[in-house]
């Protein structure tokens, strides 16, 4: 028997019996490898990974060829790209998210998590193009703290801009419209 068949079947018992196919310790529910060992292999990929970015080279498996994108060469970047239009194609026609596999919200390619995500960037888009202002950086605003001040009882426009580190002005000029609505959910 080769070391080739001999590996296989090794493989295909530890399977069988519930164990890690490359250490004899039990594995993972549903997968073929301990915590530990599969652990060890994404450290091993994602370092080879980086590796292979740092010199200009395709990070797909062992492929040599020089990048185009800074991940990818052209036969993989092609590949990619195909791969994630057909799978949100497919998403798309179960009516899931097309960046998970959540349902999708009724008026929508995205699930109500990205979606909002996604609203968020395009205003931080939309508003602060270039990211900077007079040289500084632009405060990013915890839409989520901001909702938990707007429904503070008695909270002023003042209190909230203060607990988000940023000026009245600011807040109502960039986020009048999430402000206005937080007020309006805590009088329901």
């Amino acid at each position: 028997m080769s070391q080739v068949e001999y590996m296989r079947r090794y493989r295909a018992k530890h399977r069988s019996l519930g164990l890690c196919v490359s250490c004899p310790r039990q594995a993972e529910p549903g997968k073929a490898r301990c915590s530990k060992c599969r652990s060890r292999d994404n450290q091993t990929v994602i370092r080879l990974k980086l590796q292979r970015q740092q010199r200009g080279l395709c990070t797909w498996g062992g492929c040599g060829r020089r990048a185009i994108n800074s991940y990818h060469c052209e036969e993989h970047a092609e590949r990619v790209t195909q791969y994630t239009t057909d799978r949100q194609q497919l998403h798309q026609q179960l009516g899931l998210c097309i960046r998970c596999k959540s349902p999708a919200l009724p008026d929508s390619l995205l699930c109500e998590v990205h979606r909002e995500k996604s609203r968020i960037a395009n205003r931080i888009r939309t508003n602060y193009q270039g990211g900077l202002k007079g040289g500084r950086p632009r405060k990013r605003v915890d839409l989520d703290k901001m909702r938990e001040l707007a429904q503070c009882e008695g909270s002023s426009v003042r209190s909230i801009a203060a607990g988000l580190g940023i000026s009245e002005e600011t807040l109502r000029r960039n986020f009048g419209v999430e402000l206005a609505s937080f007020r309006q959910a805590s009088k329901t």
